[in-house]
């Protein structure tokens, strides 16, 4: 939800990102309630105040939000535990492998109950995840390709490219005990004070 709040204040997205943000937008003006034909105007409208032009389309990514909506995580604090430290400290050495890890920690306890996803399950885009983490992309695709051999996670699923779909998600799922409790906490999407405390 933090992200959907400075879209809505008014930051454009890097072009890379395109669908990413609108498929945000989407689930969110879809959990307000809106119809297909509304959250597409709202879209479209929030693009112009903006000055983005989309590429994409619109309404197609509504359709899909609409087909499966989640509700956003507003207000949920992630807490990462000592299990969890520990976890990543005797995988992974270099500093920006560690920071990688915590963050997919943080979003797997983020989307920890959601409907239909096993604990530990979650989609999300990898250039998505390597925007939020500042981590170049080329090397976390390396990096995961090393934690899914290490058995620290798997990649169950990968949506097929679609004509003018960029960014589309994947699906992960952790393979660690996961539990959303301990004494650090995330808010809005900060794991890089632990990170560099802890990590």
């Amino acid at each position: 939800m933090a992200e959907v709040r400075e879209y809505l204040g008014g930051k454009a997205p890097a072009r890379k990102l395109e669908y990413r943000c609108t498929y945000m937008l989407a689930r969110y003006f879809v959990s307000q309630g809106m119809d297909e034909q509304t959250a597409t105007r709202e879209i479209l409208k929030w693009g112009r105040d903006v000055g983005f032009h989309f590429t994409v389309r619109v309404s197609r990514v509504v359709y899909y939000a609409l087909a499966k909506p989640r509700t956003l995580t507003d207000g949920v604090v992630v807490y990462i535990n000592d299990d969890d430290i520990a976890e990543i400290r005797s995988r992974f050495r270099k500093p920006k492998i560690r920071l990688l890890a915590l963050g997919l920690i943080a979003y797997a306890k983020a989307h920890i109950d959601d409907a239909g996803m096993q604990p530990g399950t979650f989609d999300i885009s990898v250039i998505g995840l390597c925007d939020w983490l500042g981590l170049n992309r080329a090397s976390v695709y390396r990096w995961l390709e090393k934690m899914a051999e290490e058995g620290f996670l798997k990649q169950t699923f990968v949506r097929k490219r679609e004509k003018r779909m960029f960014n589309p998600p994947s699906r992960f799922t952790l393979l660690i005990p996961l539990t959303n409790s301990g004494p650090y906490a995330v808010r809005e999407n900060n794991v890089f004070d632990i990170a560099d405390a802890l990590l």
